[in-house]
Parts: structure tokens; C-alpha cells; sequence
């Protein structure tokens, strides 16, 4: 057995986490539960080869050192996070990727006005989700977006994710965040801790892109609020989306289907972010609209919930009832808008 063939064995079921550890099964996550993906036991010799073969000279170093490592790793076009520790047991490490079909424009399927708002120029744009990997998925779509349609200087902080983006049209430049070149029209910034800076950009008309890694829009507007930001996100804000991927009905990565919810920097939207009632945010998204907005998917300026998107989903059978319920923030609000169109 090799960790590649574990990773096919994985996919096969829609699974894309992987966690290995001595003396257990290997086991994979599907909806939030690990489960075996073999009967087979782990060796303690086996895991550190599968785990430790991972990384280069610098990296063992450092995971010797430490006795942990959290990093990526390349195989071919597809990226892996891994995260890998050294217990009295043995090593023990938890591994996550994204199957090429993700890493494509055509997968997030995101509204055209969004990628236009970037290529427009100015203003803070962000997405949220829980999964680093799927944020960056989604940032290269919509960087691919932009490539097939105008000419940008686009410059990402991370010089390992730019290995993922097809470029045509426009010039993507990678690096460090501090080493960010005058020219650029489009920035983008990952992490919570760059909000700041992703601001001060958009205060002197660059477009920005900002990764937050958070549950939920109302957890990152949280944090805008925590870090004194409030004023200055209200006043640049453009759009936030909230990202996820879900195993749907079918099986392997073909079953897996995108969900967002969406928030355009309307009046109220920005009123609410101002005055600091953030809590406030998600119930004004999940106000009642109208029986035609919900049985065709659109929105009403720039709105999407959360439950809007899972309702869409379900009437298209992508996913099923329960598995719409077990994502779903609000439940019974879910509920009240499939009895409102008849389902």
C-alpha cells in the first residue's frame, strides 16, 4: 500500500481528507465524521514513511525540531495541505487536497458582476471559508475570470498557490506581501491578520482580494469589528462571499458541488457595518423575498443566502434534504422557504 494509492482509494468515495496515524486504520472525512477508508492497520514504520517522504531536507529539519510541521506540498498540478506531529506513538498526520475538477473557472460557476467589480478597480472584495484550500480555489477562478475577459497586473502574497493559475490576458506576479510592486492593479492578501493592509490598498484605489479563513460572513465581519476596522471595511467594502464544498449526490469528485452566499456593500449593508450591529447581518440576509427570487436562484441586489443557495441545490437534486438540513445555519428557515415553493 502507498499513499497514493490511499489518496485514489479516498477519492474514489468524495473524500479529500486523509488523516494517518500508528496502530489505526487510515480514515478519511465525509460530512463532518472519519471513517475508515481500509481494514488494514498502520505501522508506526509506515506512517513516518508516508508522512516524512512528504517533505523536502528544510522541512524534516524543521519537523524534527519542532516536533510538528504544517505546510503544502506539490504533486503535479494538484496542491496539499499537511499537517503532521510527533507523538510517543509515532508520527500522526492529516493530509487535505483538491481534485482538479475544483482547481477550474467553470466549477464556482460566481456571478459575473463579481469578477467585474475586481477588474473595475478599487475597493475591498473578500471570501470567507473554513477550508484554505477551497479559498484559493475560488480566488483562482475568479482570477481566471478576470484573465479571459481584460489585461490586469493581478500579484498574489503566496508564491505556492500561483502554480495553480492559467494565465492569458493578464499579468499575475507572486511574492511576498511586503514586496508588492507599485503597478499592480488587483492584490491579493490571505488571512484575517492582512485585513489591515488589504484597507490601506484599498484607500489608495487598488482592487483587493482578501482570503479570510472563518465559519461564516458574520465570524469575519466579527473580526473587522474586533481589529477597529469597521468604519474603514464599511466605506471599501464591494462584496463578501462565504464559500463551501459539499459532497453531493453523486460519488468521487464529480458528486462534489460549490455553495456561497453572497453580500453586496448595499446602503444597509454598510450602515449595519459602520454602526458596529453585526449581529444584525445575518438576519437581514435571511429576510423573506419574494416566491419568484427563490424558485429561479436570483438575487435581490446582490443578496444570496446561505439557505437560498442549499434551497437551489435541493430543487436541482444535487444534494439531498438531510444533507441540505445538516449544512444549512438556520434550519427552520430552510424549511419555511421549501414549503414556499411547494417542495
Amino acid at each position: 500500500m502507498s499513499l497514493l494509492n490511499l489518496i485514489k482509494m479516498a477519492e474514489s468515495q468524495g473524500a479529500f481528507e486523509l488523516l494517518l496515524a500508528p496502530d489505526a486504520t487510515p480514515r478519511v472525512r465525509k460530512k463532518n465524521s472519519w471513517i475508515p477508508l481500509s481494514e488494514k492497520t498502520l505501522t508506526a514504520q509506515e506512517t513516518r514513511q508516508f508522512l516524512v517522504g512528504l517533505l523536502d531536507e528544510e522541512q524534516r529539519q524543521q519537523l524534527f525540531k519542532a516536533s510538528e510541521f504544517e505546510g503544502f506540498w506539490l504533486s503535479g498540478t494538484q496542491r496539499f495541505s499537511c499537517s503532521i506531529q510527533v507523538t510517543a506513538r509515532g508520527f500522526v498526520g492529516a493530509l487535505s487536497w483538491i481534485p482538479e475538477i475544483i482547481a477550474t473557472h467553470s466549477f464556482w460557476g460566481f456571478p459575473k458582476w463579481t469578477e467585474k467589480s475586481l477588474a473595475a478597480g478599487g475597493g475591498l472584495h473578500v471570501l470567507v471559508g473554513k477550508n484554505r484550500l477551497h479559498l484559493e480555489s475560488a480566488a483562482v477562478s475568479l482570477i481566471e475570470g478576470l484573465n479571459a475577459n481584460t489585461e490586469k497586473s493581478i500579484h498574489w502574497q503566496k508564491s505556492e498557490t500561483l502554480k495553480m493559475v492559467a494565465t492569458s490576458g493578464s499579468v499575475v506576479t507572486y511574492g511576498c506581501g511586503h514586496c508588492i510592486p507599485e503597478y499592480v492593479d488587483i492584490l491579493v492578501l490571505e488571512g484575517s491578520s492582512e485585513s489591515k493592509r488589504a484597507l490601506e490598498f484599498a484607500e489608495k484605489g487598488k482592487a483587493v482580494l482578501l482570503l479570510v479563513q472563518a465559519h461564516n460572513l458574520v465570524d469575519a465581519f466579527d473580526s473587522f469589528a474586533e481589529a477597529g476596522l469597521a468604519q474603514k471595511v464599511s466605506r471599501y467594502l464591494n462584496w463578501a462571499m462565504g464559500i463551501k464544498i459539499l459532497n453531493g449526490s453523486s460519488q468521487g469528485a464529480e458528486g462534489l458541488v460549490p455553495v456561497f452566499d453572497l453580500l453586496a456593500a448595499v446602503e444597509p449593508v454598510r450602515k449595519m457595518i459602520r454602526e458596529g450591529k453585526i449581529a444584525e447581518l445575518d438576519e437581514w440576509m435571511d429576510k423573506p423575498q419574494s416566491d419568484d427570487t427563490l424558485s429561479s436562484g436570483g438575487t435581490i441586489e446582490g443578496l444570496r443566502t446561505m439557505n437560498q443557495a442549499l434551497l437551489q441545490l435541493i430543487l436541482k437534486r444535487k444534494i439531498d434534504l438531510k444533507q441540505g438540513f445538516e449544512e444549512s445555519p438556520a434550519p427552520e428557515k430552510l424549511d419555511d422557504l421549501l414549503r414556499k415553493v411547494g417542495f
